[in-house]
């Protein structure tokens, strides 16, 4: 496939689907609220990773690992990891932070940021970054 037969077929795609493509060509990115079970240290800060960027883990050879390093807007870093489960609704893919107290501390419920992952030669960080208000 030449780079015009791509550049059709990704004007092929619905506006929002073509732009999803275009944010996650250098890394993994989506949207996420801050929640009541994410602000819980109990639960390891959950982030459900949102569907349409799995095909995208598997191009950036992001999957199920127990070493990734999580850097949250406050600049603390801990460690973190990914897994996967099965629910009713069906399969799904799963932040979990380790630690990290001290970096949801001037976090609020209902404040957006964005998730970003990306693989750097098998290593993969995980970055909250938060949105302008």
């Amino acid at each position: 496939m030449n780079v015009d037969e791509i550049i059709r077929q990704i004007e092929q795609l619905p506006i929002k689907d073509r732009e999803i493509f275009l944010q996650n060509l250098q890394k993994i990115t989506f949207d996420f609220k801050i929640n009541k079970s994410f602000l819980n240290p109990k639960y390891q800060h959950p982030i459900t990773i949102k569907k349409e960027v799995y095909d995208f883990m598997d191009i950036h050879g992001v999957s199920t690992t127990d070493n990734a390093t999580f850097v949250f807007p406050n600049g603390v870093s801990t460690s973190a990891y990914i897994r996967s489960s099965k629910a009713g609704w069906g399969f799904y893919y799963q932040i979990k932070v380790r630690g990290g107290i001290s970096g949801v501390s001037n976090l609020v419920i209902g404040e957006s940021v964005t998730v970003a992952i990306e693989n750097n030669k098998g290593r993969i960080l995980i970055q909250l970054i938060l949105k302008s208000k």
